[in-house]
């Protein structure tokens, strides 16, 4: 169906007012966009909420993200619009070429979720799982996911999908801690190993940033900490 542009579950007139009347009540709207073209009109219901309520700290999310048009990837940071994308997807796998290539087109299935883009525009990325359809969701995966857009299996170059769309280490550890706290309202009290902060964190076997990225995804948990309690303990760490 070559000149399918899909079906739109919303009326964008409805769908601004709504967004209008739930920001106006103090609401964080957020929005599960596949299509480049959905991104586009939830940016166009933000934007109207936004001229038709003035500017607050709003904090209002878009998930997914699987299509964006480049022109869109500003208007995130104009509008203080969170991207909340799913790291374990970037990659070439049975999903990418039984579904996204034959329905999308090659040239489309190889533009597919955009992650370096964001940050450079100054995005405030936080990374997620869709759990349960993420299981296990296991962040040091998706972390290594994020950088190196293959599966873990693999070495073949050609398997990378998107590559100029990479992540940096540090962009992907923040994009699950403190980018995390922050689409919650909760960075004053976690996401970051800060003085008066609650002491939510986890202790691993290896430095992630004195390790090959291809084995992050085998870095171990010794122990978490929740509020400063332990919550998990490896038997191997004394």
């Amino acid at each position: 169906m070559p000149g399918s542009r899909g079906e739109s579950q919303w009326n964008q007139d409805t769908l601004a007012k709504l967004c209008t009347a739930l920001d106006k009540n103090g609401f964080q709207v957020h929005v599960h966009s596949i299509g480049d073209a959905a991104t586009s009109l939830t940016l166009d219901a933000f934007d109207y909420a936004l001229k038709a309520n003035g500017k607050r700290d709003a904090r209002h999310l878009i998930t997914h993200l699987q299509l964006v048009a480049p022109r869109d990837i500003e208007r995130f940071k104009r509008l203080g619009v969170m991207a909340v994308p799913q790291p374990f997807w970037f990659q070439k796998d049975d999903y990418y070429y039984n579904l996204q290539v034959p329905y999308l087109g090659q040239k489309r299935a190889d533009e597919e979720y955009p992650m370096a883009s964001l940050f450079n525009a100054g995005v405030v990325v936080a990374s997620s799982s869709d759990y349960p359809v993420t299981i296990p969701c296991n962040p040091l995966k998706a972390i290594q996911i994020g950088i190196t857009r293959s599966r873990p299996e693999t070495t073949d170059p050609k398997e990378v999908l998107w590559p100029q769309e990479k992540a940096t280490l540090e962009q992907m550890i923040s994009s699950f801690t403190i980018n995390g706290a922050y689409a919650n309202f909760l960075e004053k009290t976690t996401g970051s190993i800060e003085v008066g902060k609650m002491a939510d964190l986890v202790a691993l076997d290896k430095n992630l940033f004195e390790i090959p990225v291809t084995d992050i995804i085998n870095a171990k948990v010794l122990l978490t900490l929740f509020e400063g309690k332990e919550a998990f303990r490896d038997g191997s760490f004394k």
